[in-house]
């Protein structure tokens, strides 16, 4: 066996950190890997100076049993919402820590919702862009009658009573009253116009006149006894319409005014004893699907602020019906209705933001979700689109999301791509739909659309051939490859050189190509793959384009442009593959109202950790073993920090995941990560410092925002930031982590060579 004394002072006790603890490769959440040295009591290691269970809110610190959270500060300048193990979203305030009991602390880095109005607030009820020109109080009656007038025998009555048990037996066969009592915007109080002892008719009159003699309809929802009519004041009787017990919509449609002062008017026979709510008039040939709610003047039917509907040329009709909150979830619902025209087609969309308020370039991830339920009828495919346009606002690209067969349950559809139009200005999310040729009647209930950055991934290398040192590897056309580079000399003609890569390419996917000019004059050149080519390029030195392919063949190359007259040469040609991010599975809210975007910034936790005094002096040469816990981290690529210090940015050593020239920590099983770090400096007797948390070396360790995350060793003790390159949507909890103190002297040598022979030493 190697000589140990030599092996350590090679490694400075590097191999540790290599060591695989010993005990059960399945370690689940909340419990503990078996280290050699000691046994473990209860939860924790009898060895720990410092344990923490967030699972279950307990913690051991400096043998002192306290909670998880009475041990440890939390900054965070936003709250966060998770969802817990029941299906409701939990929010916890700035400052507060993320835990889920069961499950553990959820720590996270920062992320921009750029959708201005995910909480689907403001928008008017009723069909979109359809007004009513009644003034009353059609859905929430005030108590006074606002603009209502009782007209004709003097024995009838008009009064404001609750019909809110009418109104629940309706949801049946009008689900948009469900919706409407679901979510406040009926309050369950009608108007009763009562006739019973009435010898002559009596009625109503609604302010607010037709202002024109074009065909107006009128409606309302009605229930009682008797007869009662529906019309434009001043115009005869229509046919009667015989009240019953059961809540039904009266429609007199396409009616011409005789007159611009004419209004809406609702008559009780002698004898009847009519209840009625939702009346509306409107300037159409016929009756909106749903009637535009007023309180006291006019109003027009639309969406939440910001949003947006399109049909696409379908034909079909939006409407809204307010907002509420749902198992901790904002939401708003959506009625579409008619018959479309078109055979099939993606087009109709609800749009959360049809704005420029998303910036966007080349290169950059953008990832949008939601949840969505169905609440009545049957609704086609839905589905998240993020979609990429120029600066004139003209469509360039889209990505859809999975695509989701609606029912009653709270779904979710991502959707996520990498912009590759070098013209791209900004990015806008859509609720998608894939409508067929048939007719259409269904309410969806949307909770939170989220738009935020993603991190992007870069595959391996394609090109076979980076810096042309194959020649006889290349098609090539009025152009050489010589001297490690391809050569173009004003050929006249078009110019390529092309070969195979090692892979069939995929259609639709996007490919970064990289390349070095240099000696260039003329029209330029574009990389190409799969047949599509990119953005041109005349001037020297390095260039990138993001290239959405169209062919899944396997060939790449560089072609001339313009007059076909380039000069010069191309050099390091990379093909890659990107691909978006994680994309965070929790909702991003503003407290209230609207904002031009709205953050979940990243959590800093901190904690004092006892000085590693477990049987011996501090000094030089301590080591600790620190083991954490994580759920939802294994197989995944993550680069962390680890950092023990007394408190000084000078006595501090750090140990990462992923990198040649530090020990590493190692990712276990189960998302459990480990590593043992020697000090070289003494442990001051009392309080020392640990710092864990997600190193900002590298690009892809920045935060989803692009925010690269720095951790300070003074002042950020112990801290944890997620930044993770894809997986699954699960979100990543911290369950446990366990610091236990050691030195060599604790260690026989059989122990030492078994860690040396793990080493391969």
């Amino acid at each position: 066996m190697k000589s140990i004394s030599r092996e350590l002072v090679m490694i400075r006790m590097s191999n540790y950190s290599n060591f695989v603890a010993a005990g059960s490769p399945s370690w689940k959440l909340g419990q503990s890997p078996n280290w050699r040295g000691g046994a473990f009591d209860g939860w924790r290691h009898v060895k720990s100076t410092f344990a923490m269970d967030f699972r279950c809110d307990q913690a051991v610190c400096d043998a002192k049993n306290t909670l998880a959270e009475a041990g440890i500060d939390v900054s965070r300048a936003s709250p966060r919402i998770l969802e817990n193990s029941r299906g409701l979203f939990q929010t916890f305030n700035a400052n507060e820590l993320a835990r889920l009991e069961g499950v553990g602390a959820f720590v996270g880095g920062e992320f921009i919702n750029k959708i201005r109005n995910p909480r689907g607030e403001g928008g008017v009820v009723g069909t979109v862009g359809i007004a009513n020109k009644c003034t009353g109080y059609n859905a929430d009656p005030n108590g006074a009658l606002t603009n209502l007038t009782k007209l004709g025998d003097g024995a009838a009555s008009l009064t404001e009573v609750d019909g809110r048990a009418q109104l629940e037996v309706a949801v049946a066969t009008h689900p948009e009253i469900g919706a409407l009592l679901d979510n406040s915007v009926l309050s369950g109080t009608v108007f009763r116009l009562n006739n019973i002892a009435g010898t002559g008719n009596a009625w109503i009159i609604s302010a607010g006149y037709t202002g024109n003699t074009n065909p107006h309809s009128l409606s309302a929802y009605v229930f009682g006894s008797g007869n009662c009519y529906l019309k434009l004041d001043g115009e005869a009787l229509p046919s009667a319409t015989v009240l019953t017990s059961g809540l039904s919509r009266i429609k007199r449609e396409n009616r011409t005014p005789a007159n611009a002062l004419q209004r809406l008017a609702l008559v009780a026979a002698p004898g009847a004893d009519l209840y009625f709510i939702l009346f509306d008039m409107i300037e159409a040939p016929a009756v909106a699907p749903v009637p535009t709610v007023v309180a006291g003047a006019a109003a027009t039917g639309s969406l939440p602020t910001y949003w947006n509907w399109q049909d696409g040329s379908s034909g079909l009709r939006s409407s809204f019906l307010g907002t509420g909150v749902e198992d901790g979830l904002p939401y708003a619902d959506v009625r579409v209705s008619g018959t479309s025209s078109i055979a099939s087609e993606t087009a109709t969309r609800v749009e959360f933001d049809n704005s420029t308020n998303a910036a966007a370039a080349a290169g950059q991830g953008w990832g949008l979700d939601f949840r969505v339920k169905l609440l009545s009828g049957t609704a086609p495919s839905t589905f998240a689109r993020v979609v990429e346009y120029a600066t004139s606002s003209s469509q360039i690209g889209a990505a859809n999301g999975n695509t989701l067969v609606l029912d009653s349950s709270i779904q979710r559809t991502v959707g996520s791509f990498v912009v590759s139009g070098s013209s791209t200005n900004n990015v806008r999310s859509h609720c998608g739909f894939g409508i067929e040729s048939t007719a259409y009647d269904f309410t969806i209930r949307i909770y939170a659309p989220k738009l935020v950055r993603v991190n992007v991934f870069r595959g391996s290398e394609l090109n076979p051939d980076v810096g042309f040192e194959a020649p006889g590897d290349w098609s090539l056309s009025n152009c050489a490859v010589s001297a490690g580079a391809l050569t173009f000399d004003d050929a006249g003609v078009l110019m390529f050189g092309s070969r195979s890569v090692f892979s069939s390419l995929t259609v639709g996917a996007v490919y970064e190509a990289t390349l070095d000019l240099t000696a260039t004059s003329g029209a330029g050149v574009s990389a190409y793959v799969g047949g599509t080519q990119g953005d041109t390029f005349n001037t020297t030195g390095s260039r990138i384009s993001y290239i959405a392919t169209a062919a899944s063949n396997q060939v790449i190359g560089i072609i001339s442009r313009g007059d076909n007259n380039f000069i010069g040469k191309v050099d390091n040609f990379s093909i890659k593959r990107v691909m978006p991010g994680y994309m965070p599975d929790f909702p991003i809210l503003p407290p209230k109202g609207f904002m031009t975007e709205s953050s979940c910034a990243a959590d800093i936790v901190t904690a004092a950790v006892p000085g590693w005094t477990a049987g011996f002096d501090p000094a030089v040469g301590v080591s600790a073993l620190v083991a954490v816990n994580f759920s939802h981290v294994a197989d995944r690529a993550v680069r962390a920090l680890l950092e023990i210090s007394d408190g000084t940015e000078e006595n501090s050593i750090n140990a990462y995941i992923n990198s040649d020239d530090q020990p590493a920590l190692q990712i276990i099983s189960d998302g459990i990560l480990q590593t043992i770090a020697t000090l070289p400096f003494p442990i001051a007797t009392g309080l020392s410092f640990l710092t864990f948390g997600w190193s900002a070396e590298g690009g892809y360790i920045a935060d989803q925002s692009g925010n690269v995350v720095t951790f300070d060793a003074i002042n950020l003790p112990f801290g944890l930031c997620r930044q993770q390159l894809g997986g699954d949507s699960a979100s990543n909890f911290l369950n446990d982590i366990l610091v236990q103190a050691q030195t060599s002297s604790l260690l026989s040598m059989d122990e030492i060579g078994a860690w040396m022979e793990y080493e391969g030493a």
